[in-house]
């Protein structure tokens, strides 16, 4: 299912998690309740340009809508059914001298992160045992642990990260 991380030699993973799948999945609903309302609109005007074209207007007065309601059907379902298959991509690694994170549809990426770099780690709760987590580094890096189950468990090993100081606790 993954490629083998490339961890340095005497390497040890202090832990590694996935996101919840139907929070990660869901997780821009509001982006599917907006491509369901404005289809809508966008299906009257295809069903519109169509009763035009049959009586007598430019084809392409039919064809116009036809972007927009692709569009509508993407936000309304496509980009959901992309987050699930995404999903199964997705890990997150976090070993005593590094973070990783990989994920992607159709081609795995593999982004890390050293831990000396580490500056902050902020958690958005989205509900009581679950939470995006945004690790911060130098130069602007940061990776974003989306739709954590328990991220309690990850946090704790960054005890002071409130306080600046981002030293593993074991």
């Amino acid at each position: 299912m993954f490629e083998p991380l490339p961890l340095a030699e005497n390497e040890t993973i202090l832990w590694q998690g996935r996101p919840a799948p139907r929070a990660y999945t869901f997780r821009n609903w509001r982006h599917a309740v907006f491509g369901l309302v404005l289809m809508l609109p966008c299906l009257f005007w295809q069903i519109v340009g169509i009763e035009l074209a049959a009586t007598g207007a430019p084809a392409w007065v039919a064809w116009l809508p036809l972007p927009f309601n692709l569009a509508c059907l993407y936000l309304a379902f496509g980009q959901l059914f992309i987050a699930r298959l995404e999903w199964e991509q997705i890990l997150y690694i976090v070993s005593d001298r590094t973070i990783y994170q990989r994920r992607g549809f159709f081609r795995s990426r593999l982004r890390s992160l050293p831990l000396a770099a580490v500056t902050n780690v902020r958690q958005k709760r989205l509900g009581p045992n679950l939470a995006t987590v945004r690790i911060e580094g130098r130069d602007g890096e940061s990776l974003l642990f989306a739709a954590l189950e328990h991220p309690e468990l990850l946090l704790r090993l960054f005890p002071g990260a409130a306080n600046g100081d981002n030293t593993l606790k074991y």
